[in-house]
């Protein structure tokens, strides 16, 4: 049954992608063969040291595979002690299963291209064919892992695309009829589906791509090919990039960001091979290398948003390699300082064999001047902000990473609107809590994704809504020399638990100071819990409501006051439990147990409404937090006014002693050593001559929508 049409109107303003139909595409597509792989003339003609390199490289890693027994797809014994368990064991053994094999294919051509050899196509095929025989509904079906049907695909159609001229006519014909039922079974699954789902993580990851080069591979051998290519090609047109805007923000966090780059980088390949060139045109493509320098700094942590950040210490081979792509592709020098960085620290590995063999043929980038870092930066788009006291990351370095975002929180994105994870020196200081131990599992679902294991608020005990309707967004945001300043609002994020107002004002202070600013309501008399997680010891010195914990930079303090009275806990236990019962490694080792994590929750009486004004210091040195008689705190040269009654409008003004810099929120006039501010529903920023000011601006997606603020 069809839908009621809609309408709707392209504006002259709208961004206009001008790609080649699909038929003129897929037509180009048929007169080449090799279509996944370069060809072996063009591969030998390149003379340079990183082709050496990589050729020894694959010498010492494939030699082993020729001649090697290989694997049939029966599947395992059942493992684990409870239904979830025992399917997630199955999908990881099945998922491994079919990437070693096509880790080992990949190989062995990129090995025999650079060297000549027949031997490593000989093995090729030998594993493809062997792959051709699995049963595609057997133990590497896509209901046991769609990921191990989707690397049989690309197993088999890397061999027959780069191999076809050495393949028997039956070994052929095998291969064929293999990828071809696995493609049917995906392409039926797919049509009339995907098209119309907001995201799925999966596909967009590895299995678009992968169905693509099956049937790009098969293209001109077997006719329903060109209705699978068709399909993807207007697929990718009419879709990518998701869960992103204009900002190069990606919403699911930089850890499952890499898992996307080998999609991004091959299909914008294919189709530059195809004569559809207006792919990395898209702002996303020019602005995404800012993400991974805000989100992963060189030789620090990530930011903490997103599925497996706390497992990782630095970021993936995929990732370097992909802000090597952007340097290349764009001359993009803040691109390749981060490659720099990161490979200088001697922790980073090596490109898979295909994307290392891809990134020979990149044109030598244009020299540009060097940069000094970013200090501050918001992905107004994603729900994003990265500011730091300094402008590439130090030893007395203060971080605040901070998501609000209108993606809400769905796939690997957690319920974390308006939430805050502070850095010192690059480690983690007062930072989210929990462990991804599997995608369904208890702890990962109730603590680690949810609310309670975020620096943010609950309401009633109730944590934000798990969707895309518990979002939040980014109204205001000031990039200044000497203070930093933005709101987030999660009104909306919190279903139908009563809150009408959550606004989050936050301001980084030179040198280490960071001031938080909570403006809570309810259409209720409700009990609000403010949370903040350590991964180091966290006290609370109920005399003084200061929090203390540290890392190995450096100690962190933060000095809590409300408008309302209230209860403090503080402790180290996670519910449910963080039980490792799937062996993931925990930054580079194995490890039994995860480590344990502190968590401080502050619990008010029930009150409509609520203000809560943090103080947070870092380092050797910190300032102390001294409170004057007129009821605001003063904090090295700066002195913090703000408005506490919960029944009066917001109000917050933070001047410099020693500087001429003020900046004033939602304040509608003040004067300020001779000069009248005026912030009426808006933030004003004062730096010597310099005035910068900041109303409620909607994400571009919103004001594309006629949205207003």
């Amino acid at each position: 049954m069809w839908s009621e049409v809609y309408e709707f109107e392209i504006p002259p303003r709208a961004r206009r992608l001008t790609t080649p139909a699909a038929e003129t595409v897929l037509r180009e597509a048929a007169k080449q063969r090799p279509r996944l792989m370069p060809t072996s003339a063009s591969v030998r003609a390149i003379r340079s040291s990183d082709s050496q390199a990589l050729a020894q490289r694959l010498y010492r890693t494939t030699s082993h595979l020729i001649g090697q027994e290989l694997p049939d797809d029966t599947a395992p014994p059942a493992q684990g002690d409870d239904e979830y368990k025992r399917m997630k064991f199955a999908r990881w053994g099945s998922k491994r299963l079919a990437a070693q094999e096509v880790s080992a294919v990949e190989a062995l051509l990129c090995a025999g291209l650079l060297s000549g050899d027949d031997r490593y196509a000989e093995e090729a095929i030998r594993r493809a064919v062997n792959v051709a025989a699995w049963d595609p509904d057997g133990f590497t079906n896509p209901v046991v892992s769609d990921f191990s049907d989707a690397s049989a695909m690309r197993t088999m159609a890397l061999v027959y695309d780069t191999c076809h001229d050495q393949l028997s006519g039956s070994d052929r014909r095998a291969l064929a009829a293999a990828i071809s039922k696995r493609c049917r079974r995906f392409f039926e699954g797919s049509v009339n589906d995907v098209e119309a789902r907001l995201f799925g993580a999966h596909l967009w990851q590895h299995l678009l791509t992968e169905f693509f080069e099956a049937s790009l591979s098969l293209l001109g051998d077997l006719p329903e090919a060109h209705a699978w290519c068709r399909y993807i090609y207007e697929l990718w047109v009419a879709r990518f990039p998701l869960i992103a805007g204009n900002d190069g923000g990606w919403a699911n966090g930089p850890k499952y960001f890499g898992t996307n780059v080998e999609t991004l980088i091959l299909m914008n390949r294919y189709f530059d091979n195809l004569g559809a060139t207006e792919f990395d045109r898209r702002p996303w493509f020019r602005n995404a290398s800012k993400f991974l320098q805000c989100a992963w700094p060189p030789n620090a942590a990530n930011d903490g948003f997103g599925d497996g950040t706390e497992l990782e210490r630095v970021p993936s081979a995929n990732h370097i390699h992909w802000m090597r792509y952007l340097g290349h592709r764009f001359s993009d020098r803040e691109a390749l300082d981060y490659v720099e960085a990161w490979e200088a620290s001697g922790a980073t590995a090596p490109a898979s064999p295909r994307l290392a063999l891809d990134a020979l043929f990149w044109k030598k980038p244009r020299t540009t001047r060097p940069v000094s870092g970013i200090r501050s930066h918001c992905f107004q788009d994603t729900g994003l902000i990265m500011a730091r006291t300094t402008g590439c990351e130090g030893s007395n370095t203060l971080r605040v990473a901070f998501r609000s975002s209108p993606y809400g929180s769905f796939n690997h994105m957690h319920s974390c609107q308006n939430a805050f994870n502070l850095f010192y020196g690059g480690e983690r200081l007062f930072a989210n809590s929990g462990y991804y131990v599997a995608m369904a599992d208890e702890h990962a679902k109730n603590w680690y994704r949810d609310t309670r294991g975020h620096n943010t608020i609950r309401l009633d005990g109730q944590s934000q809504t798990r969707s895309p309707e518990g979002y939040g967004w980014i109204p205001r945001y000031i990039d200044g020399d000497r203070v930093t300043y933005w709101a987030g609002d999660a009104s909306n994020a919190y279903g139908d638990a009563g809150l009408t107002r959550y606004r989050r004002h936050i301001a980084l202070l030179d040198p280490n100071i960071v001031v938080i600013y909570d403006d809570l309501e309810a259409d209720h008399a409700a009990e609000w819990t403010w949370q903040l997680h350590a991964h180091l010891k966290l006290t609370y010195n109920r005399r003084q409501q200061t929090f203390k914990t540290s890392n190995a930079q450096g100690p962190g303090t933060l000095v809590f006051a409300s408008s309302s009275a209230f209860d403090v806990v503080v402790g180290d236990a996670f519910d449910p439990p963080a039980v490792n019962w799937g062996g993931k490694t925990y930054r580079g080792e194995a490890v039994e147990a995860f480590p344990k994590r502190w968590h401080g929750s502050v619990v008010t009486r029930p009150i409509p409404s609520v203000r809560f004004l943090s103080i947070v210091t870092a380092g050797a040195r910190q300032p102390a937090v001294r409170h004057l008689k007129d009821g605001s705190r003063r904090v090295g040269r700066w002195k913090i006014e703000a408005e506490m009654d919960a029944d009066q409008p917001t109000r917050l003004l933070i001047t410099s002693t020693q500087a001429d810099t003020a900046l004033a929120v939602n304040i509608p006039e003040t004067s300020f050593r001779g000069r009248t501010l005026r912030a009426r529903n808006a933030a004003v920023l004062v730096e010597g001559t310099s005035t910068k000011r900041s109303v409620d601006q909607l994400p571009a997606a919103a004001k594309a929508l006629g949205g207003s603020s």
